[in-house]
């Protein structure tokens, strides 16, 4: 992903182990967004953006926000690339 647009891996002490950094704001991601995320990435097809944004945008703000960002990407399979790339590791 990119600076604007980015996942960082916390400590397994801390209630969310996962975090969105959505540019200059972050999103606390649970461990059954990271799971839900992990299980649509790894089948195939172009939905997995949809997914992001149903699991991760929980205003109309936010979601406007990772659209935006997921923009930056190009069209839906590159998106959805981006984004398999992005949790492969979390």
């Amino acid at each position: 992903m990119t600076d604007d647009l980015r996942f960082e891996r916390r400590g397994d002490g801390e209630y969310y182990k996962v975090v969105l950094h959505v540019g200059d704001a972050y999103v606390p991601v649970g461990d059954e967004d990271v799971a839900a995320l992990k299980t649509h990435g790894a089948s195939a097809g172009d939905d997995l953006p949809d997914v992001f944004l149903n699991r991760l945008g929980y205003s109309s703000y936010l979601k406007e926000r990772l659209e935006r960002a997921l923009l930056t990407f190009g069209d839906r399979a590159q998106q959805a690339a981006e984004i398999r790339r992005a949790i492969r590791d979390l």
